[in-house]
C-alpha cells in the first residue's frame, strides 16, 4: 500500500533486514528477506546516506535535497516522497513518529 501521508517530523531510519555496500560513490542495498538487491542513483545515494543518520526526518530529508540541488519544493516534495515509497515498499526504510 502505498503511503501517502509525510508528516515533517516522521523519522525514517534503514530497516533491520538490510545490508548496504558503498563503494565508488555506488551504494548498492540488499534486502535479506526478499534476497534481492537493489541500485540508487547520485541523489538516491545522497537521500540514502542522510536517511543513515540517527534522527533523520522526513522534513530534514526534503530541506537537504533543496538545499542540494535548488529545484523547487514542489518538485522536491514529489521526488523525496517517491523514493521513499518505493524504499519502504521494497522493505528498505521504516518510518516511526
Amino acid at each position: 500500500m502505498k503511503r501517502t501521508s509525510f508528516s515533517p517530523g516522521m523519522k525514517v531510519s534503514y530497516s533491520a533486514s538490510l545490508s548496504t555496500v558503498s563503494f565508488a560513490g555506488e551504494h548498492v542495498l540488499l534486502n535479506h528477506q526478499s534476497g534481492i538487491y537493489y541500485g540508487v542513483n547520485s541523489t538516491g545515494a545522497f537521500i540514502w546516506e542522510l536517511i543513515g543518520k540517527a534522527g533523520c526526518t522526513y522534513s530534514a530529508l526534503l530541506e537537504a535535497v533543496l538545499t542540494k540541488y535548488g529545484i523547487p519544493r514542489e518538485q522536491a516534495e514529489n521526488d523525496v516522497q517517491n523514493l521513499l515509497q518505493e524504499l519502504e515498499k521494497e522493505g528498505l526504510i521504516a518510518f516511526s513518529k
